[in-house]
């Protein structure tokens, strides 16, 4: 019934046009008005069930430490007195501000330097006391500790090395910390500030609020500064969000400008008229903005891929039009009227576009099923989208035919028959003859043969293509200022800006976490690919032994004070550290610096501290991360800890897993709905079949031409694996539809070939428009639909036809 009601809008809009293109625009001005508050959201986080374990770990991360982001402000200048001037002026500043719980600006390094001697281990203490009584000893034979390396009949290897350099380096290894007081390059002139907001930031909102207050505090120190010789960068999750969604928007803008002006060009070409281009764009304008609307009611934001869903709705939705305008325009130049054409256009070729337009809302609506919120808003969009644009099509379209042609004249060429091109030129005859032996039983064969050649060959790289990879590298763009700064900072830091984040108990449970983990680490000694680069916690600046260490320490002095070895700045040094470290009191996690502290405490519950794990893998990489998720996995269950692992990137783990979990339910669904639709649709029975045979050949040959080019699947593009299906039946269906009508088969292709490779390149240049973003994911998204589209065309106006030959009782003589 709903079929029939919506075959049939076509005659209220040319019984009521002013009215139907009335109310159309009008919602189309509230919708588009509702859509301007569309917001683009690119975090995965808020994509995944609320129950996955990475999303419930985030969530404990964010009720006790506020979350984990951080905002880097990198300050630059040539001079470097004028660096840390203004970086020491700027850090107090933000501090200052209401939403920053900290800024780590300068580190407590005089706390560990009076200290350092503590944090090395007894045996090392016992080495430095052996090197010193050897220095003694040749010191009291008149070897000077200070001239010894010229001794030439002194052994080499028995000259105590009293620099200790070996022995100290220890210590920066054993804390993870290091005895500068900045984080900055080894100039001074590039600095490092490091910022925590008292709220993490929950959306792109949030984040862009948050760093537009912090560049309103750099501009005005600014002005207060007489000296203004310094440049500032940002980075850091908050900033890398805001500047993804900014280039995405610049994207989408440039995208939706190429592929609407392809698109004119397109339709100008095919239908030769200015016309076309106001008959089949209007209703499209009309249905994007009915769609924004509808977007915007159900969704209030767009994500990666459907932030791009005008260029590709309106690349899929301008084939209604192509389909339905040109068949009104055979109709009439055929000799019939104005509401005979409407008639056969909307009615006969209505019902063609109806089945496609099912066929593809059912490919969309497959990924509604999905436990991954980006394939389920982009279906959700593409479910909107094609509705409103069938619905437009239906509506608008006629509307505005019946507002200009009801009474236009038209010039009828009496000889234009089925087998007639456009504005009553008749084909060539040399093209019948080759479109003869394309469609005879020999041509037939040889085509089909090589199809199936063609096919044998692709299905041997199915099973390295249908693996699904991830590569955080595919989901940004790695040029923009946010992502250059990013890196570089994580070389001079040495370490990942955002290492994994171990929430535990204080006391015994943090102990026995970082005992565990540093066991691994030094058992990974020699490992080829060891999963940890280092792991510290709040305890790694607690010394062990420390009363043990002070003795020895009290020995040590004495002998140092008994070497003559002129006393130079440095040496003096190590004497007075030496005696600092023998006076300081005990050292305790209550004790250390509030610096150090906060960095690990949780400023919501006392009894919780974190553990900072840094990996030694690429956490951009889905087999790697899929590793290094397991080892922590694995050292928590071998060793009973009780600790929360918290990683962005354990999301992006989740999401591969549901991916690959899905994909094969979500291709069977989709299979499963189409086979329907052919099965009610399409008669006979054995065409229907011949076109899902088609459609998995197609499949097949797609994976063939993405191994060819060196394209793999990932989390993103294997949704484009519905979309191929679900447009690329179209092709089969209109074809069949427009055969069922006239059953002559080169004249099926003389009517319908040309709309078919039209309508297909429209929806190829929709896609196609990707090509233009910097983010190689949405690349590989044009990639798999340009490649799938461009497949199926050719056997839907090819191979298909050639099959028909074969499959169809009744064949007419060519």
């Amino acid at each position: 019934m709903l079929r029939t009601h919506l075959l049939k809008l076509y005659r209220l809009a040319i019984g009521y046009p002013k009215t139907v293109l009335v109310l159309a625009f009008v919602l189309a001005a509230i919708a588009l008005v509702a859509s301007r508050n569309l917001q683009i959201e690119s975090d995965l986080n808020a994509l995944l069930p609320a129950e996955t374990q990475s999303v419930q770990d985030l969530d404990t991360l964010k009720q006790s430490f506020g979350g984990s982001s951080y905002l880097y402000i990198a300050v630059e200048a040539s001079d470097r007195a004028v660096a840390e001037s203004f970086a020491d002026a700027l850090a107090e500043r933000v501090a200052a501000d209401p939403r920053v719980l900290y800024v780590e600006s300068k580190r407590p390094v005089d706390f560990f330097i009076d200290r350092k001697w503590l944090y090395l281990d007894l045996a090392d203490l016992e080495e430095i006391d052996r090197r010193i009584d050897h220095a003694l000893a040749l010191q009291a034979v008149g070897i000077s500790p200070m001239f010894n390396h010229l001794m030439d009949f002194a052994d080499p290897e028995d000259l105590p090395d009293l620099s200790f350099q070996d022995i100290l380096e220890k210590y920066q290894k054993q804390t993870g910390a290091s005895l500068q007081g900045r984080a900055a390059e080894a100039d001074g002139r590039f600095i490092v500030l490091k910022v925590r907001a008292a709220d993490n930031a929950e959306n792109i909102a949030a984040s862009r609020t948050f760093i537009a207050q912090i560049k309103r505090i750099e501009a005005g120190l600014r002005r207060d500064l007489p000296d203004h010789r310094v440049t500032v960068g940002y980075t850091g999750g908050y900033q890398t969000k805001v500047e993804q969604v900014d280039a995405i928007a610049r994207e989408v803008v440039v995208v939706s400008v190429v592929v609407a002006l392809t698109l004119v060009g397109i339709l100008l070409a095919y239908f030769r008229r200015v016309r076309a281009v106001f008959l089949i764009g209007i209703p499209l304008l009309v249905a994007l903005a009915w769609t924004g609307g509808l977007t915007y009611a159900f969704l209030g934001h767009l994500n990666l891929i459907t932030s791009f869903g005008a260029a590709i709705l309106g690349g899929i939705g301008s084939d209604y039009g192509i389909y339905l305008l040109s068949r009104y325009e055979q109709e009439r130049r055929a000799g019939g009227d104005f509401r005979t054409a409407c008639d056969r256009a909307f009615s006969n070729t209505g019902r063609a576009t109806q089945a496609s337009m099912l066929t593809t809302v059912g490919a969309f609506g497959a990924l509604l099923c999905s436990d991954f919120g980006v394939f389920v808003e982009f279906g959700l969009v593409g479910v909107l989208g094609l509705v409103s644009t069938y619905v437009a099509m239906m509506l608008v379209m006629p509307a505005l035919l019946a507002c200009w042609e009801h009474d236009r004249p038209i010039s009828v060429n009496p000889r234009l028959l089925a087998f007639t091109g456009k504005r009553g030129k008749q084909v060539p005859l040399w093209v019948d003859r080759w479109l003869g032996r394309l469609f005879s039983r020999r041509g037939a064969a040889i085509g089909l043969a090589g199809v199936l050649l063609i096919t044998v060959f692709s299905a041997l790289t199915v099973p390295s293509q249908s693996a699904i990879s991830f590569n955080s590298a595919e989901m940004s763009d790695s040029q923009l200022p946010g992502n250059r700064l990013y890196e570089r900072i994580s070389r001079m830091m040495g370490n990942s800006l955002t290492p994994t984040l171990l929430m535990v108990k204080r006391g015994p449970e943090e102990a026995a976490v970082l005992a565990a983990f540093e066991a691994t680490l030094e058992g990974a000694v020699g490992v080829s690919s060891p999963l940890f680069r280092k792991v510290v916690g709040v305890s790694s600046f607690v010394p062990s032994d420390q009363s043990q260490k002070k003795a020895v320490l009290a020995r040590l002095k004495p002998k140092f004070e008994t070497l003559h070895i002129p006393q130079d700045r440095e040496w003096q040094e190590t004497v007075r550290t030496l005696g600092t470290a023998i006076a300081a009191p005990v050292t305790t996690a209550l004790t250390l610096p509030p610096d150090i502290r906060r960095l690990f405490d949780s400023p919501y519950h006392p009894e919780m501290t974190l553990v900072y794990l840094f990996p030694a893998v690429d956490r951009g990489n889905s087999e790697s991360l899929a590793q290094y998720r397991s080892g922590i996995a694995t050292l928590k269950q071998d060793h009973d800890l009780r600790l929360v692992a918290a990683d962005g990137n354990f999301v992006v783990a989740d999401t591969v897993d549901v991916v690959r979990q899905e994909a094969p339910r979500g291709l069977a669904l989709v299979m499963v709905f189409l086979g329907i639709i052919l099965a009610v649709m399409v008669r006979p029975l054995s065409r229907a079949a011949g076109i899902m045979l088609f459609l998995v050949v197609g499949l097949v040959m797609l994976s063939g031409a993405l191994w060819a080019l060196g394209v793999p699947l990932n989390i993103l593009n294997i949704s484009a694996i519905a979309i191929v299906l679900g447009t690329g039946i179209d092709s089969f269906i209109h074809f069949s539809y427009r055969y069922d009508e006239h059953p002559h088969l080169i004249a099926t292709m003389h009517n319908k070939a040309g709309a078919i490779m039209v309508s297909n390149l429209t929806t190829i240049v929709g896609f196609a428009g990707l090509f233009l973003s910097a983010i190689d994911g949405l690349r590989s998204i044009a990639w798999v639909t340009v490649l799938g589209l461009a497949v199926m065309t050719l056997l839907a106006v090819l191979a298909f036809p050639q099959s028909l030959v074969f499959l169809e009782k009744r064949r007419q003589s060519t």
